[in-house]
């Protein structure tokens, strides 16, 4: 679930609802099917996480951000805690992708972001399935507690360049707002006003 709006007026229900679809039901499924996995000696858990915790785009997503940072903790304790039984827990990190919960976002910015990218092209959920599907295989069976970012090579790029600029982590704020009540810039859009806004 995406939720964002102004920091300073995000509603704590909204808090929870972002925690409770993002994070609860992960740590529910697992739960439920832990003990089956641990009769097989075998199993495979993948948390969908996100690209945002390393590059977060500003505090307007902090819910968002805060709930897949949770998962990135999950996947490390639960490949430590499932590993004896055969289990592997791991997490892929999808960038900018195109999904019905990114509708809001501008074409404009899925165009800036693919350019920022190692390997400069849109982001397509396939993307992100492919590496779900190597995770889940025999190919993967010595992998766990590990988080793989396809994010086309955004958040290497980034890093590389401001390791070689010698300046500290850039904070991305908004650059220009619009009169349809979002406000642009690198990985950051957010509605105007009181309320903030949730997408499932």
């Amino acid at each position: 679930m995406v939720a964002f709006g102004p920091f300073e007026d995000f509603e704590l229900g909204l808090w929870c609802q972002v925690q409770a679809v993002n994070v609860e039901s992960a740590l529910l499924l697992t739960q439920a099917f832990a003990p089956g996995m641990r009769e097989r000696g075998f199993g495979r858990v993948v948390f969908i996480v996100s690209n945002t915790f390393w590059r977060p785009p500003g505090p307007h997503m902090l819910a968002y951000v805060a709930s897949k940072g949770a998962l990135i903790g999950m996947t490390h304790a639960l490949a430590v805690g499932l590993g004896g039984h055969g289990i592997a827990v791991t997490a892929v990190a999808p960038g900018l992708t195109r999904t019905p919960a990114t509708g809001l976002v501008p074409a404009e910015e899925f165009e800036e972001i693919a350019a920022r990218q190692a390997l400069p092209r849109p982001l397509t959920p396939d993307d992100t399935a492919a590496v779900v599907a190597m995770l889940v295989g025999e190919d993967a069976a010595a992998l766990t507690g590990q988080v793989l970012t396809v994010d086309g090579g955004l958040v290497m790029r980034q890093e590389r360049a401001r390791r070689e600029s010698g300046q500290g982590t850039p904070v991305r704020g908004s650059r220009s707002a619009s009169p349809d009540g979002y406000v642009e810039g690198l990985g950051a859009w957010v509605l105007r006003g009181r309320r903030a806004r949730g997408l499932a």
